[in-house]
């Protein structure tokens, strides 16, 4: 049995094939505020061999607790030096610009409403049955509680919001890093 849904057609994407890129390595948060921290230490691993501890990042950018978006992200130059795209750079990106980005080496975290303003590590996208995002999942790293699991792809993208927009100003937040 399908499920019904409220609006006539659900998107599709254009990617219909397998992408993985996992980093290195994976970290997990070391306090409840730290998501975006440990994401970035994550994917930091797969363009450097040294990565900062998430002490040393808060100490030296005197980050305060609190979700960190792009755009905070950026304003600080956590990742100057490196081949970095941001969500509040890209405010008109859809789920095909992640895949797009994740397709092309980089490493990829996203924002979501699962746990309020939380940030992922996106590892992977396998689609069952072509463009139907209903039939594909997602593999994610969640550093709260430092496991990796499945989503499905459409109840993702439903989640892909920031819950406090005013404040963040990018409605699907992510960060990109090339290889």
């Amino acid at each position: 049995m399908s499920r019904k849904h409220f609006f006539p057609k659900q998107p599709e994407l254009r990617h219909q094939t397998v992408i993985s890129n996992p980093p290195r390595q994976l970290f997990h948060q070391q306090t409840d505020w730290t998501c975006s921290i440990a994401c970035i230490r994550s994917l930091l691993s797969g363009v450097s061999e040294q990565v900062p501890g998430e002490q040393e990042l808060i100490e030296r950018f005197g980050l305060k607790p609190g979700p960190h978006y792009s755009k905070d992200i950026k304003r600080i130059g956590i990742l100057d030096g490196y081949h970095a795209v941001y969500g509040c750079d890209q405010t008109d990106a859809d789920f095909d610009t992640i895949l797009d980005y994740l397709e092309k080496g980089y490493y990829v975290m996203v924002e979501s409403m699962y746990n309020y303003a939380h940030w992922y590590v996106l590892l992977g996208y396998y689609p069952i049955a072509g463009a139907d995002i209903e039939k594909s999942t997602l593999l994610i790293y969640d550093p709260y509680y430092h496991n990796t699991r499945l989503l499905n792809t459409d109840e993702f993208i439903c989640m892909w919001i920031d819950g406090n927009f005013a404040a963040s100003g990018v409605e699907k937040d992510f960060i990109a890093i090339q290889k």
